[in-house]
């Protein structure tokens, strides 16, 4: 089970993959967690970043009108944070644009590179790409609160 289960192989919910590719010798424990870009490192990451920011499950919710059908964003908010989420659904590049008032007055943290990000005009999202953006609440003196949303 390539360190992913001790189950016994009759016991597990399906059999392991049989592709050569993803055989144990190829696609294991010990190989995922030295790749920063595996599979599980990235779930680990998408589990650290939830326990780390609980406004990201419990905070006010609001999908963001986006122009493309192909793009899911959507905000999360609580008194202290506003969080931005942006996924690229297609597989061609989408232009995403804010607008007051969800137009941020200061710069936004990528929680997955944890570089600043403050070009808010028109930018690209890659192709089955996603960003989540971290921002303080006074990033946005006019953002609209629970209430006043649909």
């Amino acid at each position: 089970n390539a360190g992913f289960s001790s189950a016994p192989e009759n016991r597990l919910y399906l059999p392991p993959v049989p592709e050569p590719e993803y055989q144990p010798g190829k696609v294991n424990v010990a190989s995922q967690q030295q790749d920063n870009a595996s599979l599980l490192n990235q779930i680990r990451k998408f589990i650290r970043l939830r326990q780390e920011n609980p406004v990201l499950g419990t905070g006010g919710f609001s999908w963001l009108e986006a122009a493309e059908p192909s793009i899911a964003a959507y905000w999360r908010w609580d008194k202290a944070t506003v969080f931005l989420a942006v996924h690229n659904l297609s597989a061609s590049p989408q232009q995403i644009q804010l607008s007051q008032p969800y137009l941020p007055s200061s710069a936004g943290l990528d929680l997955f590179t944890n570089e600043p990000v403050s070009d808010f005009g028109a930018w690209t999202i890659q192709p089955y790409a996603f960003r989540w953006l971290k921002f303080p609440r006074s990033a946005f003196p006019t953002f609209p609160d629970q209430e006043t949303l649909p």
